[in-house]
């Protein structure tokens, strides 16, 4: 009787363990799936990183070059303005 509830018990253990296996497998495979794409992800975001760098010097050069773009239009307005040419 005893030899009877070890062996069905131990059946019973078995097909959880195969069930956990199988979970752990389908586990594995949509990890697998979640990395590869936050994979491209990551990647994106890096690009966008070093895209955003170079705005910023962009940026940075655009400040002199509106200063000295101001002052000249100002200097050929103020030009203009002598030799008479706003009538």
């Amino acid at each position: 009787m005893n030899e009877d509830k070890i062996d069905s018990g131990i059946g019973e253990l078995r097909d959880r363990m195969g069930k956990v296996e199988t979970d752990l497998q389908e586990n594995t495979a949509t990890t697998k799936r979640i990395e590869a794409k936050l994979g491209k992800f990551i990647e994106f975001l890096d690009n966008l990183e070093g895209a955003m760098k170079v705005m910023d010097v962009i940026a940075k050069g655009a400040k002199p070059i509106a200063w000295v773009t101001g002052i000249v239009a100002a200097i050929a307005g103020w030009w203009a303005a002598l030799r008479g040419g706003f009538r």
